[in-house]
């Protein structure tokens, strides 16, 4: 047996022993070298050789790695992202697409649907899928106000689920549904703004919000308490205010005039929509950020061109969320799971000029 035959042999025999598994990386051409007691000639052609024939992928300058077996079968990952912001979709597959192609042995089709922003259609939409092949489904889950709805989403998804079929939630989870998420830390990434905040003194601030019925929202809330709580602070009820960015335009002027009346110094968004629609309406209204008001939000994906750099906000790491929804469902594809991947991603507090201190606020 020549030197490049047993170099050759001996990675495919521990490759179907099962010793190195499909992701694993292979020794390097120096310790292989080193391993065999063979030069280097040898094992550059036994690698060359072994991802001809399929049996490693090689990633340049990272090294080389054990492929997955094929299958006749395609795999399919539905993804169904209800958001109306491109750039926040556009992150997310961004993340996908960069855990695909650490698969690249994989036969895989990333398959987008735009379901809307209401729970029934998304329901259809999850039961009008071909789930008779392997694959996976990850999901932005649009809750519903009332519960019944939610059961009927979690019972769907539980439906779907099955070795060769995982189901991942992307940024929030389901309730009703106890199941695969990665999300961030919602609850702490409204710790770090708010207690930012209160170290400039905005005491008096004002949250704005919609979609209550979303588990990041209410996550958002506890941070926002937790906060307060631990300087013995308590927000007033009145400056928590439900307002649909749709709504701005119409009740936006009211809503902020009746807020900065009151001696509010900063207005929390939760939802970075709405952190737009108020900036342009300030605009609009002749009212300087932050000389008149500051203004803070969750993300700033909305805000492009000219405005970008301008928000102080609460970075998601909406590519990374991506890439794990991915990852997880390739992964079972690989070894199903029994249990759920729950997997929570720290956020990032970035602090731009939308937010001065509140004692150097304009008056009136």
């Amino acid at each position: 047996m020549t030197k490049y035959d047993s170099v050759k042999r001996h990675l495919r025999e521990r490759i179907a022993a099962g010793e190195m598994r499909p992701g694993d990386r292979i020794p390097s051409e120096e310790e292989l070298v080193q391993l065999l007691q063979v030069s280097r000639n040898p094992v550059r052609r036994a690698l060359r050789d072994l991802v001809q024939e399929g049996w490693i992928f090689t990633l340049r300058g990272s090294g080389s790695y054990v492929k997955q077996a094929q299958t006749t079968d395609r795999i399919t990952l539905s993804c169904l992202i209800s958001t109306e912001d491109r750039r926040f979709e556009s992150e997310l597959i961004r993340g996908m697409r960069i855990a695909v192609e650490n698969h690249p042995s994989m036969n895989l089709d990333l398959v987008l649907k735009k379901p809307g922003r209401d729970t029934r259609q998304t329901i259809e939409v999850l039961t009008s899928l071909d789930t008779s092949g392997v694959g996976g489904v990850l999901f932005l889950p649009v809750l519903d106000a009332q519960r019944s709805v939610n059961r009927m989403l979690g019972a769907t998804l539980r439906s779907l689920q099955r070795p060769d079929f995982a189901v991942v939630a992307l940024d929030r989870f389901v309730p009703e549904y106890e199941g695969s998420y990665v999300m961030t830390d919602h609850k702490r990434g409204a710790v770090l703004m708010t207690d930012f905040l209160l170290s400039q003194g905005h005491e008096n601030l004002a949250i704005l919000y919609e979609h209550p019925e979303n588990t990041s929202i209410d996550l958002r809330f506890e941070g926002v308490r937790q906060s307060f709580a631990t300087s013995n602070r308590e927000i007033p009820r009145h400056r928590i205010v439900l307002l649909p960015y749709e709504a701005v335009s119409e009740r936006g002027e009211q809503l902020i005039r009746g807020l900065l009346a009151d001696g509010v110094t900063c207005l929390f968004c939760f939802e970075n929509a709405i952190a737009l629609e108020i900036s342009r309406l300030a605009r609009t209204l002749g009212m300087a950020i932050p000389g008149d008001f500051s203004l803070c939000s969750f993300d700033d994906h909305s805000f492009v061109g000219d405005d970008q750099g301008f928000l102080t906000c609460v970075k998601q790491p909406l590519d990374s969320i991506g890439y794990f929804g991915v990852d997880i469902v390739l992964k079972n594809l690989e070894s199903p799971r029994t249990s759920p991947v729950q997997m929570i991603l720290e956020p990032e507090l970035v602090i731009r000029r939308s937010v001065a201190p509140a004692f150097t606020r304009a008056d009136g």
